[in-house]
């Protein structure tokens, strides 16, 4: 490879793509990002195995045709972030070597076998749909939170992602709290489609996408996803497990709703949550008549109370929580007014916004006191 250009060239999509790079790989060819020009385009390609990205731009430099190679993904990022703005990168490789002359500033990179970088094979496509960056931004932004860490179901790890009757609906949980947002209109009515997409994939996605109306193709293989837009290539690894039915596990026949003003019931939830057990963080709502009631207290006999004056005249109820859950859930929404919906004190609670998403809707459930 011989390659002439512009640091910001080299640059963007070198950032875009090394967010899949791991620092501690079993194998050392998955530390090196795949560069190659074509056609007049540069390629970067990162791979973990399970997530690969890869990010293309028009190049009208000099350059050989066709040519690839292999190199440390973070050190030729560190390189290029840190010469001058505007200066222009000679690249050329030199056997098992790459060298990077900029100005007065010459760096040699070891390389490795291109043919031993890992590469997704292409499988037949199941189902497809367009839709605007940020209208799937906005799904992964108001469900990703529920994603369970570690979780021993491995179906929890992961977004899962339907497609049915025209609806793409996003669903996560970890199994103390859900997320469910649905989307009509961006597929078409006769695709079906219900997959469990991993997190990091997830995570990946709200680095990339943008809020712009800018389309995104989504193809789902058999063992794959593809998420495609101008300027960037996810495909990553489906969870290979079975969601369960999580509208069963929405809590029905509640009958009593409070409304609360969004900001005044997350700042008494930050307040209680100072003297809140540091591991559990849990505290006691009480749903009394005109008021709803927040107590925390702690292993040092530390106690917090906070009260907000609500529209109520239904029965008493007392329930536990943890405050980070319904905290992440406030966070999440975006309307100034909320909903919750209780039902008793063995049942999760409902958190909806108020004049706002009807096809968003969150659970929360409870914590024993």
């Amino acid at each position: 490879m011989k390659l002439t250009i512009k640091r910001e060239d080299l640059l963007k999509p070198l950032q875009l793509s090394i967010g899949v790079v791991e620092r501690r790989q079993t194998m050392p060819i998955l530390a090196n990002v795949l560069l190659s020009v074509k056609n007049q385009e540069l390629s970067v390609v990162a791979t973990d195995l399970e997530v690969e990205l890869s990010s293309t731009i028009s190049i009208d430099v000099a350059s050989d045709k066709n040519c690839a190679v292999t190199v440390s993904g973070r050190k030729i990022v560190d390189i290029c972030r840190t010469l001058p703005a505007n200066s222009v990168i000679d690249i050329e490789e030199n056997g098992k070597s790459l060298t990077i002359r900029s100005g007065n500033s010459h760096f040699n990179l070891a390389t490795l076998p291109v043919d031993e970088f890992p590469r997704i094979q292409n499988q037949q496509e199941k189902a497809s749909f367009n839709i605007p960056q940020k209208t799937l931004l906005s799904l992964v932004k108001r469900t990703h939170f529920a994603i369970a860490e570690n979780n021993p179901h491995y179906y929890l790890n992961g977004l899962l992602l339907e497609i049915k009757d025209g609806i793409v609906r996003a669903a996560a949980s970890d199994g103390h709290r859900m997320s469910i947002y649905e989307l009509e209109g961006p597929a078409e009515k006769d695709l079906l489609a219900r997959v469990i997409v991993p997190q990091k994939a997830i995570q990946e996605l709200l680095r990339l996408l943008s809020d712009s109306d800018d389309q995104v193709t989504v193809s789902i293989t058999k063992n794959y996803i593809h998420i495609q837009c101008e300027n960037f290539t996810l495909i990553s690894k489906l969870i290979d497990s079975k969601y369960p039915n999580h509208n069963k596990l929405i809590p029905h026949g509640g009958d009593k709703k409070i409304i609360l003003d969004r900001d005044d019931f997350k700042n008494a939830l930050v307040r209680v949550g100072i003297l809140s057990n540091e591991i559990l963080r849990s505290m006691r709502l009480e749903l009394l008549p005109n008021l709803l009631r927040m107590v925390s207290n702690n292993n040092e006999q530390e106690k917090a109370e906070e009260s907000i004056p609500i529209d109520y005249s239904g029965s008493n109820l007392e329930i536990g929580f943890n405050i980070a859950y319904l905290l992440d859930v406030l966070n999440t929404i975006k309307t100034n007014e909320i909903s919750m919906t209780f039902k008793d004190g063995a049942s999760g609670i409902i958190i909806e916004e108020v004049n706002g998403e009807e096809s968003c809707l969150y659970v929360v459930m409870p914590f024993q006191l």
